[in-house]
């Protein structure tokens, strides 16, 4: 740690003004009182303040200024260790004093530019230039909004600016601003230009905007100078400013070319009114195609707009002409609604019509309409019609009438779930679901049991939406009587419905003499019963037939599950345990504690070892040997050892050769001894060869030699060979010498191409290595809960703790196997896991005393320890890469002890490391061993 914070009524101890460092530097408290324009151009001068935080004034040509320090500045700098250790009114009088002499000291801002210099640049821009006079108008423009008679000013000058020799690109640029502020000023201005091939629409855009009866004059004058696109863009223009004194001009050019008639017509059906409804009623007589279907939608419009004014007698005429339209289902869905708005007398009539149009778009609009008519009345007379109509009516109107949720609705959906229609039947299924009581339980059930898939899951979704309080006792009621298909399909109802109280019933259910019905029972029970229903639950494990014991057992454990802690969760049924007697009920309560698992559970398993009954044993060792770690091994050695009965030995040994890899923390050496002894036991084939398969784990010399003394087994020399090369791999680097010479041997010897070619490659890695150390060990990973890795970096673990050092399980580090990192000590492939460490450790050994520079790099943090000295640490998280640290360190003649530890973040983890020469070349004299 550093030393203490001092605070500001300290008395310095010495002239040098020292400020606390947790105090804001006055150099920032006059930054945050300057305006952001000026900061920048006092920076320099405030660097002198910032570095009064640490140290004594310093003439300003030390620190690199630009411009000399003002003199009121340098005189109120020297002030500055008598005024620090007073209170604040005196430092904030100087504070005031540093900052008018910055602000005189601070050049005078440029002037803005003027609007009319900025619009003489603009009038030359280009697509494509520097943006900066765009930039420069848009910065006025916003400006202007603020201040109108600044808008109105700079919209004339825009707008003059139109009538000059600018780029294209300018002129473009300014109408699209001129929208923003434009007034009824620049009208002439932009008239003008309404009949400019490339600027009419942008023009035209200004005028609508400005929506003055001068610019509704300005349009309608150009239109009659206009044609082709031009002549449409004014219309539309026209159209969109709803201006009735265009309706006579627009009239006349319904007669004009396809595209322009079509234009018009939409633009009269924007105005509106009876004068522009007659025009196109009367083209609507005589056109055809894609002009007879503009027309309509103008008609619609008109329509819409007298529907929206109140004005129902003339919005439904033009409905009633629009619904006449056989050419267009379109139009006559859009009319259908619309004139059912207009006359709501008639609503039903008319939405009861279209829903015997069959595939129509007017039917899908009638259905949609079906679900908005108000009034229970509505439903009532709907659901009427329902028997009268064809299947797809049926379907659309039963879903409406869903959504309407009104239960008049449910006798008519009851009977139309026997429809000969199978659509008809699922939507009247799902209307039963939606709409349904206690009172159509035994209808669902029915149709969930028999039937097509598609009908059952939807009667089993029905099943479990129901609602009501009794729906669940009606369908416990129904269970009675009914066939075994449909009680399952009951008990998975109630399942589906979390029917807790049904716990009881069910398990009587349980006891049912269909075998079906029992397994749906006992299924569902595992998630509606309670740890209090253990008892009854084993009770009933206890008395039943072989062929459900599985069910059951798989039941109770899911019960038992919800305890809180292992008591909880075992204590019942190893009460039950103790009180059996008969073989099969021991076997059956073991098999639920053996995969509750913990403490409790384990102890019971050990007891059970000394069982009379073979067949309890048999299952003890079984359940042992699937144990999640390794804490049954000693039991499971015991019983190979002791065990007479040919099986059951072989199950345990099967059970002990699967626990000794799974400890981490065992040492390679502890590990080979017990897969030593259990070679040695007489272990079959399938054993032997487990043997082998753990044994590339260790990663140990001794396991290779013991490996290699398996070539000579015809049978298992497959599985040997597979073992060395699995061994030479992980330690070939620690172990170079003798891994190579290993391997040379298995190339002179091996039976196929492809063995040969394994070895080989094993052979060639080690020059891929370099200079680099590769022969490491590595440590377990170690975590605290709630601290992450820059939390871990400084708390000790095990490897640098003299007192634990040595029961550290270390295991050789295998290489890299990346060949664009041959360097890489990979942790993560070791270790794997996130917000943790690991320790790496070798041993170096040097010809003569040497000073040399060690090369770290490190995914993410690295604390290097040598000879038992830290020489180097960094807290750090990032990505490594060779040589991000350097380090220079005295290497002792003889052996060195070299140890890292690599914090983990997430992602990639692990470290690289290699000695040089202080001059960067090749370091001499070195040589590197694991211990």
């Amino acid at each position: 740690m550093g030393p203490p914070a001092r605070t500001l009524c300290q008395r310095p101890r010495s002239r040098s003004p020292v400020l606390p460092t947790d105090a804001q530097p006055l150099a920032h408290l006059v930054r945050r009182a300057l305006p952001r324009t000026i900061w920048p151009r006092c920076r320099p001068h405030c660097h002198v303040l910032a570095s009064m935080q640490a140290a004594p004034f310093v003439p300003p040509e030390n620190h690199r200024l630009r411009k000399p320090l003002s003199p009121g500045l340098r005189a109120a700098a020297r002030l500055f260790p008598s005024v620090a250790h007073h209170d604040g009114s005196l430092r904030s009088l100087w504070a005031a004093a540093c900052l008018a002499c910055l602000l005189t000291a601070v050049p005078a801002l440029p002037a803005a530019e003027a609007p009319a210099d900025v619009l003489e640049r603009l009038k030359t821009y280009r697509f494509g230039q520097s943006a900066a006079p765009l930039e420069a108008v848009e910065k006025l423009v916003a400006e202007s909004r603020a201040n109108p008679a600044a808008s109105r000013d700079l919209a004339r000058q825009l707008a003059a600016l139109l009538a000059t020799d600018a780029a294209f690109d300018a002129k473009q640029f300014v109408c699209r601003q001129l929208v923003l502020i434009a007034t009824e000023e620049q009208v002439p201005a932009l008239a003008r230009l309404l009949n400019d091939e490339h600027l009419s629409h942008l023009a035209a855009a200004v005028l609508v905007h400005i929506g003055r009866p001068a610019s509704d004059a300005a349009l309608r004058a150009a239109l009659d100078q206009a044609s082709g696109r031009l002549q449409i863009g004014l219309i539309n223009a026209l159209g969109d400013r709803r201006d009735g004194q265009a309706v006579e001009k627009l009239t006349a050019l319904l007669g004009g070319p396809e595209e322009t008639a079509a234009a018009a017509a939409a633009a009269l059906g924007k105005i509106g009114g009876w004068p522009a409804v007659s025009s196109l009623l009367e083209l609507w007589a005589k056109a055809s195609g894609a002009l007879r279907l503009a027309v309509g939608d103008a008609l619609m419009s008109c329509a819409d707009g007298f529907l929206a004014q109140r004005n129902m007698g003339q919005a439904a005429a033009i409905y009633e002409r629009l619904m006449g339209s056989e050419q267009s289902p379109r139009l006559r869905a859009a009319a259908l609604r619309g004139l059912a708005a207009a006359r709501p007398d008639q609503a039903m009539s008319l939405v009861l019509a279209a829903l015997r149009e069959d595939g129509t778009p007017g039917q899908q609009v009638a259905a949609e309409l079906a679900r908005e008519l108000p009034g229970a009345a509505a439903t009532r007379a709907l659901a009427n019609q329902l028997p009268q109509m064809t299947a797809p009516g049926q379907v659309l109107l039963l879903s409406a009438l869903t959504d309407r949720a009104d239960k008049a609705v449910l006798p008519t959906a009851v009977k139309l779930c026997a429809s000969a229609n199978p659509a008809v039947r699922l939507q009247a299924l799902g209307a039963v679901g939606a709409l349904g009581d206690a009172s159509v339980v035994r209808l669902l059930v029915s149709h969930a049991s028999s039937g097509a898939e598609a009908e059952r899951a939807v009667a089993r979704a029905a099943l479990a939406a129901l609602r009501g309080r009794d729906v669940n006792w009606a369908i416990l009621r129904t269970l009675e009587g009914s066939k075994p298909s449909e009680r399952v399909e009951l008990v998975n109802a109630l399942g589906r419905r979390n029917a807790t109280e049904a716990g009881p019933r069910l398990l009587k259910v349980a006891e049912d003499p269909n075998p079906e019905v029992r397994v749906a029972a006992l299924r569902v029970l595992r998630d509606l019963s309670r740890l209090d229903d253990l008892p009854a639950l084993i009770a009933l494990l206890l008395k039943r037939q072989a062929t459900d014991r599985n069910e059951l057992e798989q039941t109770i454990i899911a019960v038992a599950r919800q305890g809180a802690d292992d008591v909880q969760r075992t204590s019942v049924v190893l009460s039950k345990l103790r009180e059996a007697t008969a073989p099969e009920a021991k076997n059956s309560l073991l098999q639920i504690i053996g995969q509750l698992g913990g403490p409790q559970a384990l102890g019971a398993l050990r007891h059970a070892t000394q069982d009379p009954d073979p067949t309890v044993r048999l299952t003890v060792a079984r359940l042992l040997a699937d144990w999640p770690t390794d804490e049954p091994l000693r039991d499971l050695l015991s019983t190979v050892r002791s065990a007479n009965d040919a099986q059951l030995r072989r199950v345990a040994l099967h059970g002990l050769i699967q626990l000794i890899g799974r400890n981490e923390t065992r040492s390679p050496t502890e590990a080979l001894d017990l897969y030593r002894q259990a070679m040695s036991w007489n272990s079959g084939v399938a054993e032997k060869r487990m043997v082998l398969s753990g044994l590339a784990e260790l990663r140990t010399l001794a396991a290779l030699e013991y490996a290699a003394s398996f070539l000579s087994d015809p049978v298992l020399r497959p599985e040997a060979e597979a073992a060395l090369l699995a061994l030479a791999r992980g330690i070939v680097a620690a172990y170079p010498d003798q891994t190579t010479a290993a391997m040379k041997q298995m190339m002179a010897s091996a039976t196929t191409e492809t063995i040969r070619q394994q070895a080989q490659a094993i052979l060639q890695l080690q020059e891929t290595f370099g200079e680099y150390i590769t022969a490491w060990q590595h440590s377990p990973a170690y975590a605290k809960e709630g601290a992450d890795s820059l939390q871990l970096f400084d708390l000790p673990f095990p490897p640098e703790l003299p007192a634990q050092a040595q029961g550290v399980p270390w295991r050789v580090l295998p290489p890299s196997t990346n060949p664009a990192q041959p360097w890489l000590l990979d942790l993560l492939a070791a270790v794997g896991g996130e917000q943790r460490v690991a320790y790496l450790r070798t041993r170096v050994h040097s010809d003569r005393a040497q000073t040399l520079v060690l090369e770290l790099g490190s995914d993410d943090g690295i604390k290097v320890w040598l000879n038992g000295k830290v020489v180097h640490g960094h807290n750090v998280q990032r990505a490594i890469q060779p040589a991000q640290e350097k380090v220079a360190v005295q290497l002792q003649a003889g052996w060195n002890s070299l140890m890292l530890k690599v914090t983990q973040n997430v992602m990639g983890w692990g470290a690289c490391a290699r000695f040089r020469a202080p001059d960067g070349a090749k370091a001499e004299g070195l040589r590197f061993a694991v211990e």
